[in-house]
């Protein structure tokens, strides 16, 4: 009796374990995974259509997007006699103050006439109230809105600069507006690629600038223009590239979660639950999550704390610094200096707002201003802030021929307002010229 007694107990036991054991699979199978529970937290779309439904394109005849997309297959090259004497080539080779030939000078010209099309289609894009991409952009790797971004630039730096060289400063000022406003394309919706490729557009719009200054001064009025613009929110805040992390959270999800390319079917609640009960989810997918929360957060805080993020500002919990948690040693290094590199345009922007202002500074009292400071008299609402210094503002100082504007950059060494050396990418001061006395004939 007590034989039989002692294995009825264990029967019950075993049935208790299996019924506890199987209410746990059923309970994993219908609670909300943790990570999808932290991407709504964040207020993270959790699927592609979710994204897609959050930036839904207007429609064709308002949306600028589409015109910039037909723009793209309608960009031309001269021939090889041309493009070798062209100035602003791929790799934008022009040099500041760099004096032209005749030949360069009349290549210049020719590439810009032969894209007039081109250039129309960007004047008339920014007419339209939107210029958010088609949701397509989301559905596969091509990027075809990407493809001839940079080209874009680069033609109306070109443009720019040929106007310029023409003293044709209604022209230039089309370019330039066109050059600073072509980012704005990319701020809805974006993903990262969105937002670095909207980086080097900007860069290549504020080096225009700077190249034209060399040759013209433009009217008040104009300058004014450009001031306004370079104050809007892409040219002062991180937050079109906080979006666009959002936005590479949701469009990297699906590789963890597997619903656009093997939908629901039978056998995946399987593969979720050992996913689940392996804690591959909780050590892979929510690391990234979490690694990604922290940088999107990271845009909130003021720039120098962002630009200095280090991985240890990541994450606080210490079990996250656990050899388990792989993907640190490979995410967090290079995402932490993301920010660093997307800083760079902030300061560059800085720059170039400090200098216009000084022009009408100028231009009122018929002198450049003895500090920086002085501009927030009526021409910049506040001191032009160095991001890369927690509480100093950018430097300063005139020479005999040009006064030179600069932030220290993100190696946070003073090099007096000298260009580097080496790729600007290695380190050395972030500077905007603005010539004091112009050029009698460029060539």
């Amino acid at each position: 009796m007590r034989y039989f007694s002692g294995r009825l107990r264990w029967l019950v036991y075993v049935a208790t374990g299996f019924a506890v054991l199987f209410a746990c699979f059923v309970y994993d199978t219908r609670r909300e995974p943790t990570s999808e529970r932290q991407l709504r937290n964040a207020g993270i779309a959790f699927t592609i259509q979710e994204l897609k439904a959050r930036y839904t394109s207007e429609p064709k005849q308002d949306n600028g997007a589409f015109l910039y997309l037909r723009a793209m297959g309608k960009i031309k090259n001269l021939d090889h006699a041309g493009f070798v004497q062209l100035p602003i080539a791929g790799d934008l080779i022009y040099e500041y103050g760099q004096v032209l030939t005749r030949e360069q000078q009349d290549a210049l010209h020719a590439y810009v006439v032969l894209n007039d099309a081109v250039i129309a289609l960007i004047l008339e894009a920014q007419t339209r109230p939107f210029s958010r991409f088609p949701e397509s952009r989301y559905d596969s790797f091509e990027m075809n809105h990407l493809a001839h971004s940079r080209d874009f630039g680069r033609l109306l730096a070109c443009a720019a600069l040929d106007a310029a060289l023409s003293d044709d400063i209604t022209t230039m000022d089309q370019m330039i507006v066109a050059g600073l406003r072509l980012p704005e394309v990319f701020s809805e919706g974006g993903l990262l690629i969105d937002a670095l490729v909207a980086n080097a557009i900007r860069s290549i719009a504020i080096s225009s600038v700077e190249n034209c200054l060399y040759f013209v001064t433009p009217p008040q009025e104009t300058v004014r223009t450009w001031l306004d613009i370079l104050g809007q929110d892409q040219y002062t805040t991180l937050h079109m590239q906080q979006d666009a992390f959002r936005n590479e959270t949701t469009y990297y999800h699906r590789y963890f979660a597997a619903d656009d390319f093997l939908g629901k079917h039978h056998g995946y609640e399987g593969i979720n639950i050992a996913a689940e009960w392996t804690q591959y989810n909780y050590f892979s997918y929510n690391q990234y999550i979490q690694v990604m929360s922290a940088i999107i957060n990271a845009a909130d805080k003021d720039f120098y704390a962002a630009a200095t993020m280090s991985e240890n500002d990541i994450l606080s919990k210490d079990i996250l610094n656990s050899p388990r948690y792989a993907l640190n040693a490979i995410e967090l290094p290079a995402l932490t200096r993301v920010y660093s590199s997307l800083i760079r345009n902030i300061a560059q922007a800085s720059t170039i707002r400090a200098a216009l202002a000084s022009l009408l500074y100028l231009d009122y009292y018929g002198k450049m201003p003895d500090r920086l400071e002085d501009l927030t008299s009526g021409w910049l609402p506040v001191p032009p802030r160095d991001p890369f210094t927690p509480d100093d503002i950018l430097r300063y100082h005139l020479t005999d021929t040009q006064a030179v504007f600069y932030s220290i950059g993100p190696d946070e060494q003073d090099n007096d307002g000298e260009e580097p050396e080496e790729s600007i990418l290695q380190g050395g001061d972030i500077i905007f010229r603005v010539p004091l006395t112009k050029p009698d004939n460029n060539v």
